[in-house]
């Protein structure tokens, strides 16, 4: 039997044993896994919101915001809170903010089975949010962040180029971008010059740590601001770990006044479909670029919220893509092929209402005929038979090297969207024969010479041709970004644009400039254009009717304008689709943008 002393000094090992371990427990948790633990214990005691970045402003010429950021509210829930009848709570908490219930119900489980505090909706109307504030204390388990919202101003006006936002949509997309700082509910640009220059765009995002009691409700609801000490806190309870830095901000060449006066033309238009490009000849700016139907860029950020499953796509950016027959407009090739191979411009067709060749009739568009017609009244009339007997007079071989001269059947674009870019289509006597194995006929000939057959141009390859004859012959690349400014204001980057100087078409002489100009002023004046004639002001234009074998034609109108010092200013392009004839349809439309561009910049 252990004596006395046997029995302590079992006692003594035991408690030597026992502070032993309890010291080198205290030691590994204190000193090995110090570090460890304190992080557990802080990510307990706070929870990390990040904040987005605004993104830079995109303004117009003008200094007018066509993308900015307007303040919106995200309803958070906290599952850490115990509440008795919790469904009756989602059902009130959707009538104050306008949710809808299955939607609200859906995120509040999802925070409940992840235990954590998670996004339940986003973009609260300010007025839901007042009416929740204001009952803020009876829910606890819910409460509202800021965030910055895109809008557009312009909405659909201006929607293809400048684009919208939208969410990353896969966990794919999500890895190839989480290197670069986004996050799975980051925003980015979609479409347009938003996805095109989101590097410039999207700013630097911060993040704040918000201060949470045992029940995970922040410190910020439960306690007054005054206790918060020591640490920099915007309020109680939140502690900024990074300030959030905005993006650049894009200046344009575009005048919002121009697209809103092109869009709602062209809205008003016969089909309501088509497109407007305006360009300063000088220098290749893009003052307006218009194309209908569209879609609503902040539409487009709420359907990607409500159904982000959805691939959004959006109409095709008519002014760019679209490629149509040119139709009379195309005249003004023909014309100069013509006079440049030394036709009269005296000489006089008869024109009867249709043109005779071996086995096949070409009419006019006028069936009971122009008459007897010399250059000026052929242009100003618009005179198919006229440009006939010009076409077989210059020859298919040259109209066709005229127009490719005049970047037709080129690929000419913004300079911002080379993969927009569409070449459209000229042909030619070797591609016939080389393509489709046969010899190029008179017949062809006629179609080219009025802008019809194979022929396909975009509008603004129309709006460069006339941009090129307002300038006779200068070629400027056509840009739509003037300067990228930093969140201060100064700028960091100008465009340098290709001005029309540096490039001209050569061996076109003066004299047939000056008919060529004479004929597009009659046009305006007194012939098929006259809708786009206004007093004081020196306009030049051809109208264009073009057939379409799959309904109604396309009309068409290209015009410039020049100043009391003749330099030109404008060139337009319209086309309306399934708009009938351009006189009709395309005419007003242009008259509205010049009429707009005179108020602005002459005060007429």
């Amino acid at each position: 039997m252990a004596t006395l002393s046997e029995k302590a000094a079992w006692l003594r090992l035991l408690m030597f044993s026992f502070f032993a371990v309890f010291g080198l427990r205290l030691f590994f948790l204190q000193v090995v896994f110090g570090r460890h633990y304190r992080l557990l214990a802080e990510r307990n005691r706070f929870q990390i919101f990040y904040r987005q970045a605004p993104r830079g402003t995109i303004l117009d010429r003008t200094g007018y915001p066509l993308a900015s950021n307007i303040g919106v509210f995200n309803l958070y829930f906290n599952p850490n809170f115990l509440v008795e009848d919790a469904e009756d709570r989602v059902r009130v908490i959707s009538g104050i903010l306008n949710l809808k219930l299955d939607d609200l119900r859906r995120a509040v489980k999802t925070a409940r089975v992840g235990r954590k505090t998670s996004l339940a909706a986003r973009q609260i109307s300010p007025e839901a949010a007042f009416r929740f504030f204001e009952k803020q204390e009876s829910y606890p388990e819910f409460f509202l962040t800021s965030e910055s919202l895109r809008y557009y101003p312009l909405g659909e006006a201006f929607a293809h180029v400048v684009g919208y936002l939208s969410r990353i949509r896969s966990r794919v997309e999500f890895e190839k971008l989480k290197d670069q700082g986004y996050r799975y509910d980051s925003w980015l640009g979609g479409y347009g010059l938003e996805k095109l220059f989101e590097q410039h765009l999207r700013g630097c995002d911060g993040a704040v740590l918000i201060e949470v009691d045992v029940h995970g409700r922040p410190l910020s609801q439960s306690r007054p601001a005054q206790e918060a000490s020591g640490e920099k806190r915007s309020q109680a309870g939140v502690s900024l770990v990074e300030d959030s830095y905005p993006g650049n901000d894009m200046e344009l060449t575009i005048d919002h006044r121009l697209i809103m006066a092109a869009h709602q033309a062209l809205k008003a238009s016969s089909s309501g479909a088509g497109s407007v490009v305006a360009l300063d000849p000088r220098s290749g700016a893009v003052r307006a670029l218009v194309s209908t139907p569209g879609f609503d860029p902040n539409g487009y950020i709420r359907l990607t919220l409500e159904k982000p499953e959805v691939l959004l796509r959006a109409e095709f950016p008519r002014a760019l893509t679209g490629l149509y027959p040119p139709g009379s407009v195309f005249k003004v090739i023909t014309a100069i092929a013509a006079l440049e191979k030394g036709l009269d411009p005296a000489r006089r067709f008869r024109c009867m209402g249709k043109f005779a060749l071996p086995g096949r009739t070409f009419k006019c568009w006028k069936e009971e005929g122009h008459g007897s017609l010399d250059f000026i009244e052929g242009i100003r009339n618009s005179c198919d038979v006229y440009f006939y007997n010009a076409g077989l007079f210059a020859g298919g071989e040259a109209i066709s090297s005229w127009a490719l001269k005049f970047s037709l059947g080129r690929s000419i674009t913004v300079k911002e969207f080379p993969e927009w870019s569409k070449k459209g289509f000229i042909p030619t006597p070797r591609w016939k024969e080389e393509k489709k194995k046969d010899i190029w006929r008179p017949g062809d000939t006629l179609n080219l010479a009025i802008g019809q057959g194979e022929v396909l141009t975009s509008p603004l390859q129309l709006a460069a041709l006339f941009a090129m004859l307002a300038g006779r012959g200068r070629l400027a690349q056509p840009y739509i970004i003037e300067a990228l400014k930093n969140p201060s204001g100064g700028v960091f980057w100008r465009n340098k644009p290709v001005l029309a100087d540096d490039f001209k078409i050569p061996a076109v002489s003066d004299k047939t400039w000056q008919l060529l100009e004479a004929g597009l002023r009659s046009v305006v004046v007194e012939g098929t254009g006259r809708g786009a004639n206004i007093a004081g002001y020196d306009i030049y234009g051809k109208t264009g009717t073009a057939q379409n074998p799959l309904g109604k034609d396309h009309a068409l109108f290209a015009c410039y304008l020049k100043d009391a010092s003749g330099t030109p200013r404008l060139a337009v392009s319209v086309v309306v689709d399934n708009g009938g004839q351009g006189s009709v349809a395309a005419v007003p439309v242009a008259r509205r943008v010049l009429e707009e561009f005179i108020k602005e910049e002459f005060g007429g």
